[in-house]
């Protein structure tokens, strides 16, 4: 319904705007007539089903046209990993809560990403390229993106995780499953917390041995939960504050952190910013009477495979 009502306004144009035939016929035609063929001088859409098949033949013998597609698919691949999963890898590689994960994943993604997508057709307009520029300028682009993917080897140093990295309060097992948590039919799911007195993360409050959860307090951009009387603690036995964690793991100084952060937005703004003029050499590189059907076939590719 929503969808209807968004398109019945552009039912109400007209089926061509005022001197869109005058502007058609003077328009230069910078498509590539050996990367398109003979084929595409002389066949037209005609408004007939039985084209179709010829004319989508034709755009798939293009190789210019088929690398931009697959620019398209890779970077709508990447940008909905980014989405999903990048406030995860804030939270593993930095130990940060996913709460501020999250914010910061907005943050950087929204603003650099608009701003990117207009300043790539401002340029376009601004310096007049031609279809061989803008391919020269995603070319440029996306091999600076290339480049920047290798930030994702930045990290801080592993946190300190009880039964991985050190031992269990008072025990020698090695693992996450000790005496003080076997009885507690603890799941597989990563939910780390923290002892704040040691600095030790524990695999989730299960496996810390906490039997209640206590009253939230106020952190950074979000609330933190507070587990007690957990028994794989030190200050168990002593029924002291030190019995108690806290949701997330334990949080660690680290300065490369802003780094990544700013090769993040760097990528995004790549990204975005060879988007417009991926999209006016893909209109660039075919006949006149392709490019509706150019871009369909493109948002196809798109939405089938960059997920």
């Amino acid at each position: 319904m929503l969808s209807f009502l968004v398109s019945f306004p552009l039912s109400l144009f007209d089926k061509e705007f005022n001197d869109a035939q005058k502007h058609k016929n003077t328009r230069v035609n910078e498509a590539n007539q050996h990367s398109i063929g003979s084929a595409a001088a002389t066949l037209h859409f005609t408004g007939q089903i039985k084209d179709l098949p010829k004319l989508c033949l034709v755009l798939l013998k293009n190789f210019t046209y088929l690398l931009l597609v697959l620019r398209d698919v890779i970077n709508s691949f990447l940008m909905n990993a980014f989405i999903t999963f990048m406030p995860k890898i804030f939270q593993n590689a930095f130990s940060i809560t996913a709460g501020l994960s999250s914010i910061i994943t907005g943050s950087i993604v929204v603003p650099v990403g608009v701003f990117g997508n207009i300043l790539g057709g401002y340029v376009i307009k601004w310096r007049k390229l031609r279809c061989r520029q803008t391919i020269l300028l995603c070319t440029i682009l996306e091999g600076i993106g290339t480049v920047l993917t290798f930030s994702f080897l930045i990290k801080c140093y592993r946190i300190n995780l009880a039964g991985i990295d050190s031992a269990y309060n008072q025990s020698s097992l090695h693992g996450i499953l000790q005496m003080c948590n076997e009885e507690c039919g603890c799941s597989n799911i990563y939910n780390p917390v923290c002892d704040e007195a040691l600095g030790v993360t524990y695999f989730s409050a299960c496996y810390a041995g906490c039997q209640y959860e206590g009253k939230a307090e106020n952190a950074s951009f979000s609330e933190r939960k507070i587990w007690q009387s957990c028994s794989c603690t030190v200050g168990y036995e002593n029924n002291t504050a030190a019995s108690s964690v806290v949701q997330g793991a334990c949080l660690q100084s680290c300065t490369v952190m802003y780094l990544f952060f700013v090769c993040f937005a760097f990528q995004i703004f790549v990204i975005f910013l060879s988007a417009m003029p991926s999209q006016q050499s893909m209109l660039r590189c075919v006949t006149f009477e392709q490019r509706t059907l150019a871009l369909g076939l493109d948002y196809i590719f798109v939405r089938a495979l960059g997920l």
